[in-house]
Protein backbone atom coordinates (compact mmCIF):
# COMPACT_ATOMS: atom_id res chain seq x y z
CA UNK A 1 0.00 0.00 0.00
CA UNK A 2 1.43 3.40 -0.96
CA UNK A 3 2.20 5.74 1.95
CA UNK A 4 2.99 9.36 1.02
CA UNK A 5 5.03 9.68 4.23
CA UNK A 6 7.28 6.77 3.31
CA UNK A 7 8.65 7.28 -0.22
CA UNK A 8 11.25 4.94 -1.66
CA UNK A 9 14.76 6.26 -2.17
CA UNK A 10 16.70 5.62 -5.36
CA UNK A 11 19.86 3.56 -4.97
CA UNK A 12 23.10 3.31 -6.91
CA UNK A 13 24.61 -0.17 -6.78
CA UNK A 14 28.24 -1.00 -7.42
CA UNK A 15 29.26 -2.75 -10.62
CA UNK A 16 26.89 -4.41 -13.11
CA UNK A 17 24.58 -6.06 -10.55
CA UNK A 18 21.01 -4.99 -11.14
CA UNK A 19 21.88 -3.08 -14.31
CA UNK A 20 20.42 -3.41 -17.82
CA UNK A 21 23.06 -4.01 -20.50
CA UNK A 22 22.65 -4.21 -24.28
CA UNK A 23 25.60 -5.73 -26.16
CA UNK A 24 25.54 -6.07 -29.93
CA UNK A 25 28.15 -6.75 -32.59
CA UNK A 26 29.41 -9.19 -35.20
CA UNK A 27 30.06 -12.92 -34.86
CA UNK A 28 32.88 -14.10 -32.59
CA UNK A 29 33.11 -10.85 -30.65
CA UNK A 30 32.52 -12.54 -27.28
CA UNK A 31 28.94 -11.39 -26.76
CA UNK A 32 27.39 -14.61 -25.43
CA UNK A 33 30.61 -16.03 -24.00
CA UNK A 34 31.24 -12.93 -21.88
CA UNK A 35 27.59 -12.44 -20.90
CA UNK A 36 27.42 -15.97 -19.47
CA UNK A 37 30.33 -15.11 -17.17
CA UNK A 38 27.88 -12.96 -15.20
CA UNK A 39 26.74 -14.32 -11.80
CA UNK A 40 24.11 -17.10 -11.87
CA UNK A 41 22.99 -16.62 -15.51
CA UNK A 42 19.80 -17.87 -17.14
CA UNK A 43 19.71 -17.61 -20.92
CA UNK A 44 16.49 -17.15 -22.88
CA UNK A 45 17.96 -18.47 -26.11
CA UNK A 46 16.36 -17.08 -29.26
CA UNK A 47 19.33 -18.42 -31.23
CA UNK A 48 22.00 -21.10 -30.82
CA UNK A 49 24.64 -18.99 -29.13
CA UNK A 50 25.40 -21.65 -26.51
CA UNK A 51 26.63 -24.35 -28.89
CA UNK A 52 30.23 -23.98 -27.70
CA UNK A 53 29.47 -23.08 -24.07
CA UNK A 54 28.66 -25.83 -21.58
CA UNK A 55 27.01 -25.80 -18.17
CA UNK A 56 24.74 -22.79 -18.69
CA UNK A 57 21.06 -22.93 -17.66
CA UNK A 58 18.79 -21.90 -20.52
CA UNK A 59 15.39 -22.17 -22.13
CA UNK A 60 15.04 -22.40 -25.93
CA UNK A 61 12.72 -19.71 -27.33
CA UNK A 62 10.77 -20.61 -30.46
CA UNK A 63 7.91 -18.10 -30.35
CA UNK A 64 6.79 -14.95 -28.59
CA UNK A 65 4.52 -16.78 -26.15
CA UNK A 66 7.55 -18.76 -24.88
CA UNK A 67 9.40 -15.66 -23.75
CA UNK A 68 6.21 -13.98 -22.51
CA UNK A 69 5.41 -16.99 -20.30
CA UNK A 70 8.98 -17.19 -18.95
CA UNK A 71 9.09 -13.49 -18.07
CA UNK A 72 5.73 -13.84 -16.27
CA UNK A 73 7.16 -16.74 -14.28
CA UNK A 74 10.27 -14.74 -13.39
CA UNK A 75 8.08 -11.90 -12.12
CA UNK A 76 5.70 -14.19 -10.20
CA UNK A 77 8.51 -16.23 -8.59
CA UNK A 78 11.01 -13.41 -8.06
CA UNK A 79 11.02 -13.70 -4.25
CA UNK A 80 11.55 -17.47 -4.30
CA UNK A 81 14.29 -17.10 -6.94
CA UNK A 82 16.07 -14.56 -4.74
CA UNK A 83 15.60 -16.72 -1.65
CA UNK A 84 17.10 -19.79 -3.34
CA UNK A 85 19.66 -17.69 -5.27
CA UNK A 86 18.75 -19.52 -8.47
CA UNK A 87 19.43 -16.74 -10.98
CA UNK A 88 20.97 -13.30 -10.75
CA UNK A 89 21.37 -12.54 -14.43
CA UNK A 90 18.81 -12.93 -17.21
CA UNK A 91 20.23 -13.00 -20.75
CA UNK A 92 18.10 -12.62 -23.87
CA UNK A 93 20.31 -13.90 -26.66
CA UNK A 94 19.29 -12.95 -30.19
CA UNK A 95 17.44 -9.62 -30.25
CA UNK A 96 16.82 -9.73 -34.01
CA UNK A 97 15.07 -13.11 -33.65
CA UNK A 98 13.31 -11.79 -30.55
CA UNK A 99 11.92 -8.99 -32.76
CA UNK A 100 10.80 -11.48 -35.41
CA UNK A 101 8.83 -13.45 -32.81
CA UNK A 102 7.00 -10.29 -31.73
CA UNK A 103 6.28 -9.48 -35.39
CA UNK A 104 4.88 -12.96 -36.10
CA UNK A 105 2.78 -12.93 -32.93
CA UNK A 106 1.07 -9.66 -33.88
CA UNK A 107 0.57 -10.69 -37.50
CA UNK A 108 -1.17 -13.89 -36.36
CA UNK A 109 -3.23 -12.00 -33.80
CA UNK A 110 -4.49 -9.46 -36.36
CA UNK A 111 -4.54 -11.95 -39.27
CA UNK A 112 -2.25 -9.90 -41.54
CA UNK A 113 0.82 -10.82 -43.58
CA UNK A 114 3.04 -8.08 -42.19
CA UNK A 115 3.08 -5.42 -39.48
CA UNK A 116 2.71 -2.74 -42.15
CA UNK A 117 -0.54 -4.30 -43.43
CA UNK A 118 -2.35 -3.95 -40.11
CA UNK A 119 -4.80 -1.18 -39.18
CA UNK A 120 -5.98 -0.91 -42.80
CA UNK A 121 -2.49 -0.15 -44.07
CA UNK A 122 -1.43 2.23 -41.29
CA UNK A 123 0.54 -0.55 -39.64
CA UNK A 124 0.61 -2.15 -36.20
CA UNK A 125 3.63 -0.16 -35.08
CA UNK A 126 1.95 1.24 -31.97
CA UNK A 127 0.83 -2.25 -30.95
CA UNK A 128 4.31 -3.56 -31.73
CA UNK A 129 6.00 -0.90 -29.56
CA UNK A 130 3.55 -1.50 -26.70
CA UNK A 131 4.12 -5.26 -26.83
CA UNK A 132 7.90 -4.88 -26.68
CA UNK A 133 7.93 -2.14 -24.04
CA UNK A 134 5.53 -4.01 -21.75
CA UNK A 135 7.64 -7.17 -21.72
CA UNK A 136 10.97 -5.34 -21.39
CA UNK A 137 9.64 -3.23 -18.51
CA UNK A 138 8.30 -6.31 -16.67
CA UNK A 139 11.63 -8.07 -17.01
CA UNK A 140 13.88 -5.16 -16.06
CA UNK A 141 11.73 -4.22 -13.04
CA UNK A 142 12.44 -7.60 -11.39
CA UNK A 143 15.82 -6.48 -10.05
CA UNK A 144 17.98 -9.01 -11.91
CA UNK A 145 20.94 -7.99 -14.03
CA UNK A 146 19.48 -8.12 -17.55
CA UNK A 147 21.68 -8.52 -20.63
CA UNK A 148 20.30 -8.24 -24.16
CA UNK A 149 22.49 -9.60 -26.97
CA UNK A 150 22.12 -8.69 -30.63
CA UNK A 151 23.91 -8.68 -33.98
CA UNK A 152 25.01 -5.60 -35.89
CA UNK A 153 24.16 -4.26 -39.34
CA UNK A 154 24.92 -1.19 -41.44
CA UNK A 155 22.28 1.43 -42.08
CA UNK A 156 22.47 4.45 -44.37
CA UNK A 157 21.33 7.80 -43.03
CA UNK A 158 20.80 11.08 -44.89
CA UNK A 159 20.81 11.67 -48.65
CA UNK A 160 23.26 12.68 -51.34
CA UNK A 161 26.52 14.18 -50.14
CA UNK A 162 25.29 14.20 -46.55
CA UNK A 163 24.60 10.44 -46.57
CA UNK A 164 26.59 8.30 -44.14
CA UNK A 165 26.72 4.72 -42.87
CA UNK A 166 26.16 3.88 -39.20
CA UNK A 167 26.46 0.55 -37.38
CA UNK A 168 23.23 -0.24 -35.54
CA UNK A 169 21.68 -3.32 -33.90
CA UNK A 170 20.08 -5.68 -36.40
CA UNK A 171 16.29 -5.83 -36.37
CA UNK A 172 13.47 -3.35 -36.53
CA UNK A 173 14.41 0.00 -35.02
CA UNK A 174 11.11 0.09 -33.14
CA UNK A 175 12.18 -3.11 -31.36
CA UNK A 176 15.71 -2.26 -30.27
CA UNK A 177 15.10 1.41 -29.47
CA UNK A 178 13.01 0.57 -26.34
CA UNK A 179 15.92 -1.61 -25.18
CA UNK A 180 18.37 1.26 -25.75
CA UNK A 181 16.05 3.64 -23.88
CA UNK A 182 16.02 1.46 -20.76
CA UNK A 183 19.60 0.16 -20.90
CA UNK A 184 22.21 1.51 -18.48
CA UNK A 185 24.95 0.49 -20.91
CA UNK A 186 24.85 0.02 -24.69
CA UNK A 187 28.04 -1.60 -25.94
CA UNK A 188 29.18 -2.28 -29.50
CA UNK A 189 31.55 -5.28 -29.69
CA UNK A 190 33.95 -5.20 -32.63
CA UNK A 191 37.14 -6.85 -33.85
CA UNK A 192 39.39 -4.14 -35.30
CA UNK A 193 42.13 -6.43 -36.59
CA UNK A 194 41.85 -10.07 -37.67
CA UNK A 195 43.22 -12.43 -35.07
CA UNK A 196 42.91 -9.86 -32.31
CA UNK A 197 40.35 -9.96 -29.45
CA UNK A 198 37.24 -7.81 -29.70
CA UNK A 199 36.92 -4.41 -28.07
CA UNK A 200 33.75 -3.02 -26.52
CA UNK A 201 32.83 0.54 -27.49
CA UNK A 202 30.58 2.29 -25.01
CA UNK A 203 30.65 5.96 -25.98
CA UNK A 204 28.16 7.20 -28.61
CA UNK A 205 29.71 7.83 -32.01
CA UNK A 206 28.54 8.97 -35.48
CA UNK A 207 29.80 5.55 -36.64
CA UNK A 208 27.86 3.28 -34.28
CA UNK A 209 25.16 3.17 -31.61
CA UNK A 210 26.53 3.07 -28.05
CA UNK A 211 26.13 4.88 -24.75
CA UNK A 212 25.97 4.75 -20.95
CA UNK A 213 24.34 6.44 -17.96
CA UNK A 214 27.70 6.69 -16.21
CA UNK A 215 29.57 9.92 -16.84
CA UNK A 216 33.00 8.55 -15.98
CA UNK A 217 32.75 5.17 -17.71
CA UNK A 218 35.70 4.50 -20.02
CA UNK A 219 34.66 4.79 -23.70
CA UNK A 220 36.52 1.65 -24.84
CA UNK A 221 37.29 -1.66 -23.12
CA UNK A 222 40.04 -3.43 -25.03
CA UNK A 223 39.94 -7.24 -25.20
CA UNK A 224 36.66 -6.94 -23.36
CA UNK A 225 35.19 -9.38 -20.85
CA UNK A 226 32.32 -9.29 -18.36
CA UNK A 227 34.81 -8.88 -15.52
CA UNK A 228 36.52 -5.91 -17.20
CA UNK A 229 33.17 -4.24 -17.87
CA UNK A 230 32.10 -4.83 -14.25
CA UNK A 231 35.34 -3.29 -12.95
CA UNK A 232 34.99 -0.31 -15.32
CA UNK A 233 31.46 0.36 -14.07
CA UNK A 234 32.59 0.13 -10.43
CA UNK A 235 35.40 2.61 -11.11
CA UNK A 236 33.00 4.97 -12.89
CA UNK A 237 30.56 4.86 -9.97
CA UNK A 238 33.38 5.47 -7.47
CA UNK A 239 34.38 8.61 -9.39
CA UNK A 240 30.74 9.70 -9.45
CA UNK A 241 30.56 9.18 -5.66
CA UNK A 242 33.44 11.59 -5.15
CA UNK A 243 31.79 14.33 -7.19
CA UNK A 244 28.16 13.86 -6.11
CA UNK A 245 28.58 12.76 -2.50
CA UNK A 246 26.05 9.93 -3.01
CA UNK A 247 27.35 6.62 -1.68
CA UNK A 248 26.88 3.48 -3.77
CA UNK A 249 25.86 0.25 -2.05
CA UNK A 250 26.45 -3.43 -2.68
CA UNK A 251 23.63 -4.94 -4.72
CA UNK A 252 22.87 -7.54 -2.03
CA UNK A 253 21.96 -4.67 0.32
CA UNK A 254 19.65 -2.95 -2.15
CA UNK A 255 15.86 -3.02 -1.97
CA UNK A 256 15.65 -4.74 -5.37
CA UNK A 257 17.70 -7.70 -4.15
CA UNK A 258 15.66 -8.32 -1.04
CA UNK A 259 12.76 -10.68 -0.74
CA UNK A 260 9.51 -8.73 -0.57
CA UNK A 261 7.49 -9.32 2.59
CA UNK A 262 3.91 -10.18 1.60
CA UNK A 263 1.24 -10.17 4.29
CA UNK A 264 -0.93 -13.31 4.00
CA UNK A 265 -4.33 -12.52 2.51
CA UNK A 266 -6.16 -14.14 5.44
CA UNK A 267 -4.34 -11.81 7.84
CA UNK A 268 -5.63 -8.81 5.90
CA UNK A 269 -9.17 -10.19 6.00
CA UNK A 270 -8.93 -10.86 9.73
CA UNK A 271 -7.69 -7.33 10.44
CA UNK A 272 -10.51 -5.82 8.38
CA UNK A 273 -13.11 -7.88 10.27
CA UNK A 274 -11.60 -6.91 13.64
CA UNK A 275 -11.63 -3.21 12.79
CA UNK A 276 -15.17 -3.35 11.39
CA UNK A 277 -16.32 -4.89 14.70
CA UNK A 278 -14.79 -1.91 16.50
CA UNK A 279 -16.62 0.44 14.14
CA UNK A 280 -19.89 -1.37 14.85
CA UNK A 281 -19.56 -0.68 18.57
CA UNK A 282 -20.25 3.02 17.96
CA UNK A 283 -22.04 2.73 14.63
CA UNK A 284 -24.28 -0.41 14.51
CA UNK A 285 -25.39 0.39 10.96
CA UNK A 286 -21.77 0.69 9.80
CA UNK A 287 -22.59 3.77 7.75
CA UNK A 288 -18.95 4.80 7.30
CA UNK A 289 -17.95 1.26 6.31
CA UNK A 290 -20.76 1.14 3.75
CA UNK A 291 -19.58 4.52 2.42
CA UNK A 292 -16.06 3.12 1.97
CA UNK A 293 -17.34 0.12 0.02
CA UNK A 294 -19.68 2.27 -2.06
CA UNK A 295 -16.88 4.67 -3.03
CA UNK A 296 -14.69 1.77 -4.18
CA UNK A 297 -17.25 -0.58 -5.72
CA UNK A 298 -20.19 1.58 -6.77
CA UNK A 299 -23.65 0.05 -6.77
CA UNK A 300 -22.22 -3.48 -6.49
CA UNK A 301 -20.94 -2.85 -2.96
CA UNK A 302 -24.03 -4.49 -1.43
CA UNK A 303 -22.92 -7.86 -2.84
CA UNK A 304 -19.34 -7.52 -1.59
CA UNK A 305 -18.00 -9.94 1.04
CA UNK A 306 -14.47 -9.78 2.41
CA UNK A 307 -14.45 -13.55 2.97
CA UNK A 308 -15.01 -14.24 -0.75
CA UNK A 309 -12.00 -12.23 -1.94
CA UNK A 310 -9.04 -13.97 -3.59
CA UNK A 311 -5.48 -12.86 -4.36
CA UNK A 312 -6.84 -11.04 -7.41
CA UNK A 313 -8.61 -8.65 -5.01
CA UNK A 314 -5.54 -8.10 -2.79
CA UNK A 315 -5.16 -4.45 -3.88
CA UNK A 316 -8.83 -3.81 -3.12
CA UNK A 317 -8.59 -5.40 0.35
CA UNK A 318 -5.43 -3.42 1.16
CA UNK A 319 -7.22 -0.19 0.15
CA UNK A 320 -10.26 -1.08 2.28
CA UNK A 321 -8.00 -1.89 5.22
CA UNK A 322 -6.18 1.45 4.95
CA UNK A 323 -9.47 3.40 4.85
CA UNK A 324 -11.00 1.44 7.73
CA UNK A 325 -7.86 2.02 9.83
CA UNK A 326 -8.21 5.74 9.20
CA UNK A 327 -11.83 5.76 10.39
CA UNK A 328 -11.03 3.78 13.55
CA UNK A 329 -8.03 5.97 14.34
CA UNK A 330 -10.15 9.11 13.93
CA UNK A 331 -12.82 7.74 16.29
CA UNK A 332 -10.38 7.27 19.16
Amino acid sequence: MINIMKPLESEVTKGLSGKVVFIYGGNRTGKTTNATKAPKPLVLACERGLNAIGGIKYFPIEKWLDIDALVDQLVENKDEIIKQDLYRTIIIDGIDKFCEYADTYLCNMYNVRSIGDGNRGYGLWKEYGNLMSKLITKLTNCGFTVIFIGHDTEKEYGEGKSAYIKIVPRGDKRAWEPICDIADIIGYARVIEDGKPANLYIEESPSYVAGSRFKFLTPIIEDWSYEKLDIAVKEAIEKEEKTSGIEAIDYKDSAMAKEKVVVPLEDIKTEIRTLVEKMAASDPNLVEYQDILSSLLGAEYTEFKVADCTEKQRDLLETILAKVKKVVKKAK
